[in-house]
């Protein structure tokens, strides 16, 4: 997964529309669909219920998990990342031990959460995000 993959699949939540979605990205409709595939198949979940006549998300498409406690020169090198991939997206953060973050993460308290653990239980999605 990468950070390319995270901000076409926000842009298509946000929109709902392959064709709305592909112009806000500067791409074609088949490369954005091929995106989210093959984020999809990398999480192991769908996101996106397609018909031809709507997109919606699916349960797991309104949450992205991943874990939480980050260093701070980390955490402000994806932070400035995110803004400048995704400038329209709002992030508020929290502090919280482990055991916490994953309790509001399934309590849907929390869209995502970051860690240097590594050892999060299988109801998760834990993926590096910074190498």
């Amino acid at each position: 997964m990468d950070l390319r993959q995270v901000r076409a699949f926000i842009v298509l939540a946000e929109e709902l529309h392959f064709g709305c979605a592909a112009k806000r990205l500067h791409i074609e409709q088949s490369p954005l669909s091929r995106i989210i595939r093959k984020l999809e198949a990398e999480l192991g979940v769908t996101l996106l219920k397609r018909s031809p006549r709507e997109v919606r998300l699916t349960c797991e498409g309104r949450r992205i998990a991943l874990s939480g406690g980050i260093g701070p020169a980390r955490l402000s090198e994806l932070l400035a990342l995110c803004r400048d991939e995704a400038p329209d997206v709002q992030v508020r953060l929290f502090e919280l031990p482990l055991d916490r973050l994953m309790s509001g993460l399934n309590a849907d308290l929390f869209d995502a959460g970051l860690t240097l653990a590594s050892d999060v239980t299988e109801e998760f999605v834990a993926l590096p995000v910074v190498a």
